[in-house]
């Protein structure tokens, strides 16, 4: 369909097959923009320009989320819970724009970041536990069983 658009020798019917191909394949917000544009060829270039400036808008919006995600702190006094609810909204956040974050990096800041109280857990799993197989569930339950004891006590 593209090779019609871009070639100069442009036959009517597959310019207005492709023009209605675009025009139902995008939003109604994107098609008022569209609608002004006095070509397919120019209306096709219209949606290449705004999806590279929405891929720098992602790419922006990933690097926001992992500056996040590295200075998020643990307050102390916060819930495993709490803390917990935090970090994986920045993770999800960080998944839904299509970037990766590998399980191994989210274990790894919740035993950067727990308060001293937390340490001998994290030293236990950094002891024992095989960082490529530990998932950030196991560790939040660990962490979640000694916060549980420490408040039994």
């Amino acid at each position: 369909m593209w090779n019609t658009i871009d070639h100069g020798d442009v036959e009517e019917h597959k310019d207005r097959m492709a023009h209605a191909a675009i025009y139902q394949a995008v939003p109604e917000d994107v098609l008022l923009m569209l609608e002004e544009k006095d070509s397919t060829k120019v209306a096709w270039e219209t949606l290449q320009t705004m999806h590279v400036g929405v891929e720098r808008v992602k790419e922006a919006k990933v690097h926001t989320l992992k500056s996040k995600f590295e200075a998020i702190p643990m307050k102390d006094g916060e819930s495993i819970d709490g803390f917990t609810m935090k970090l994986m909204t920045i993770v999800s956040g960080i998944r839904l724009l299509g970037s990766m974050v590998e399980e191994i990096f989210v274990v790894k800041k919740f035993l950067r970041v727990v308060p001293p109280k937390f340490m001998q857990i994290v030293t236990s799993i950094e002891q024992f536990g095989d960082f490529k197989n530990i998932s950030d569930e196991e560790v939040v339950g660990r962490l979640k069983v000694h916060e549980e004891r420490l408040r039994g006590y």
